[in-house]
């Protein structure tokens, strides 16, 4: 198993989003953990390593959903997570369930790269939507999807009740 990096020096950050070619984009695999572990704190999210592993595990292994990881060598810049899903109401469509790219890392592609790939797959599955629903405190969320084509179609709340 290769140990994922995840923290960086600005210099290393300023070298890495410079050039691209050098980020590459891949299906997760449950090495990863740790990587996404971080991002996802990003996100205000806390998680353990054997939480995300199941996680992982699950996603993994369910064909209709998907988690992508943007890479500069071995370092998790990035994740994308999105499910193929049908509703009574709605039909078939995809939904992207998680977006998070490093915040050094952030307006420099890597997410709309990570969307456009989330895009193929769904497309690939047959799906001819694709959703995102988004927090209101995150602020550059709707700007960014608004950028590269979502369109806002409404706004709900959200409950939740244990079981």
């Amino acid at each position: 198993m290769r140990k994922i990096s995840i923290y960086k020096s600005s210099e290393a950050i300023e070298k890495m989003i410079g050039n691209q070619d050098r980020i590459t984009l891949r299906a997760a695999v449950e090495a990863d953990a740790a990587g996404l572990i971080e991002l996802t704190r990003q996100l205000g999210y806390e998680v353990c390593v054997e939480d995300m592993t199941a996680r992982l595990r699950r996603i993994i292994h369910d064909p209709d959903s998907i988690v992508m990881v943007a890479l500069n060598s071995d370092t998790v810049i990035g994740w994308i997570s999105a499910a193929s899903r049908v509703s009574i109401e709605s039909g078939i469509f995809a939904e992207i369930t998680g977006l998070v790219v490093d915040s050094a890392c952030r307006k420099t592609g890597i997410g709309r790269r990570l969307v456009r790939e989330t895009e193929a797959w769904a497309a690939k599955k047959g799906d001819t939507t694709i959703r995102v629903r988004t927090n209101l405190k995150r602020v550059d969320a709707p700007r960014f999807y608004t950028s590269i084509g979502f369109g806002e179609t409404k706004r709900q709340s959200v409950f939740e009740k244990k079981i």
